[in-house]
């Protein structure tokens, strides 16, 4: 129902780059990584962490409270976000470039007056950089304590304030090409997309007007979990690949809770809020 896609039906581009074109296999990998990660995290916070552990005259003593599941998957989970902000970033680069011919050169109103999303690409790509090097797995580090009795930590705190600030990171690359994609659309007027992303070009209007405004991103990317943007992409992500995550074929609640389990924190994402969780994190 895309206007705008069938505009190049004649098209003489053979096929596109990865980025596009791969969406749906690396999307059901991240999906599927958060369906592991529910179940082991469900699993942690149901368990019994006591030790020792009494079941009548039996006293049984282990390490029950050995954070490695939590490192384990934290460190996961901080791979496959790190992945979102890396392929959208390419998307906005691909929106920058004018691969699209009915694009400004980095979609700007007033090419060589003004730089358009330039900046705004430079950004993402400054911050999935850092999500790089932030997604090194902390649970392969460990340190003796304690005179050499706590000889193997799972270092599992570490791996979640990194996944922490690799989830703020994403949500503002994410935000950045929200923005950028929806002045692309208003580019191509008077043709329309898919009724389902009009209506996601609507919400991000709704909240920025102007084409990128100071603190745009910011303001966009606390409503990426919302769910008149995550619903509307659900039916077309099934449609297109219904294959690649089981989800899709016994939907439930938990669908529209996707995006949030990404970063639940989005909105208080950006660039204090990494500082203030070291802050607390100190002076504990």
């Amino acid at each position: 129902d895309s206007e705008i896609r069938r505009s190049h039906a004649d098209c003489e581009r053979v096929q596109d780059p990865y980025a596009v074109r791969c969406m749906p296999q690396v999307f059901g990998a991240v999906e599927h990584t958060l369906e592991h990660a529910r179940e082991v995290l469900g699993a942690a916070v149901n368990g019994v962490a006591d030790n020792p552990l009494i079941f009548g005259d039996d006293i049984l003593s282990g390490g029950n409270f050995h954070a490695e599941p939590v490192g384990f998957i934290s460190d996961f989970l901080a791979i496959a976000v790190a992945e979102l902000a890396s392929i959208s970033e390419r998307r906005i680069d691909l929106l920058d470039r004018r691969v699209n011919p009915n694009l400004n050169m980095f979609l700007a109103t007033e090419p060589g007056l003004e730089s358009g999303f330039m900046m705004a690409h430079v950004t993402a790509a400054a911050l999935v950089s850092e999500n790089k090097t932030l997604a090194h797995p902390a649970s392969v580090d460990s340190l003796p304590t304690s005179a050499g009795q706590e000889d193997h930590v799972s270092m599992a705190p570490w791996a979640g304030r990194k996944l922490l600030a690799i989830c703020a990171n994403t949500a503002t690359v994410l935000g950045i090409e929200l923005l950028a994609a929806a002045h692309a659309v208003d580019s191509t007027r008077p043709l329309t997309t898919t009724p389902e992303l009009q209506r996601v070009h609507a919400l991000v209007r709704e909240h920025v007007p102007l084409r990128v405004a100071r603190q745009g991103a910011q303001r966009v990317h606390g409503h990426l979990a919302d769910p008149r943007v995550a619903r509307p992409v659900h039916p077309l992500e099934r449609r297109h690949h219904g294959g690649v995550s089981q989800r899709a074929q016994r939907p439930d609640r938990r669908d529209d809770r996707l995006a949030v389990t990404i970063g639940e924190r989005l909105d208080e994402g950006g660039p204090g809020f990494c500082r203030q969780r070291r802050r607390e994190a100190s002076n504990r």
